[in-house]
């Protein structure tokens, strides 16, 4: 009798250490999560639809590939595992830079369109501004496509000399429409995507940026020359 009255005890002891341990582990993905939803509750814009310009698949890439993405353009939704799994990887990144820290897929597109939605957003302290700005990224890997989102980038950015969005870009800089641009012209207007003023001003910046996308083109077949 007290044997078996042991032996319950010890599997009840077992089953609360093992709640205990699942409870711990899963509380960072919680937390994650939570702070996610709060953030776009708390979003004082109504959340964003794609705005409905297309540009040909070559310009789509030219901005994958800037970006540091690689492959097939298809973005990873950001999840809470996958948000802490690449927080891990990055903690163990020594002297991290834009390409030695990992981020899901299309990230790093997201983040700029969530900037781009945000410019006009209601002055708020600079910390509900950045749990905004990251709610924000994270919902658009999870709703919009990589399409939608390059498309976005390529008609919102401002790409300096008071140039916004690709069209008018092209044109000021270049006298033509972004489906003519060659690979150089192209690679350098995605180059200005990051800091046009600091580019404009630094041309050796600007080359090493735009040289540095011509080889990622070229080796995602992307180049047409």
């Amino acid at each position: 009798m007290e044997w078996g009255l042991n032996l319950i005890k010890s599997r009840k002891a077992k089953w609360i250490i093992s709640i205990v341990l699942v409870g711990i582990l899963l509380s960072p993905l919680i937390f994650i999560e939570a702070v996610y939803q709060i953030g776009v509750a708390e979003l004082k814009i109504p959340l964003p639809s794609p705005c409905g310009a297309k540009y040909p698949k070559r310009v789509q890439e030219a901005f994958w590939y800037g970006f540091d993405e690689s492959g097939e353009m298809k973005v990873t939704p950001e999840m809470s595992w996958t948000i802490f799994c690449a927080l891990c990887r990055n903690s163990m990144v020594k002297n991290p830079t834009m390409t030695t820290i990992v981020n899901p897929k299309g990230s790093r597109v997201a983040a700029l369109v969530a900037r781009h939605c945000l410019r006009n957003y209601p002055p708020v302290q600079m910390l509900q501004w950045h749990l905004t700005y990251s709610a924000l990224s994270i919902w658009l890997t999870r709703h919009w496509t990589a399409e939608e989102l390059l498309n976005e980038t390529a008609e919102k950015n401002y790409y300096g000399r008071k140039a916004y969005g690709m069209n008018q870009a092209s044109e000021t800089y270049f006298k033509k429409k972004p489906e003519d641009l060659n690979d150089k012209q192209l690679a350098t207007l995605v180059a200005l995507t990051y800091s046009p003023e600091l580019y404009l001003k630094n041309e050796k910046y600007l080359k090493e940026r735009t040289d540095k996308i011509l080889v990622a083109m070229a080796s995602h077949g992307t180049s047409d020359e």
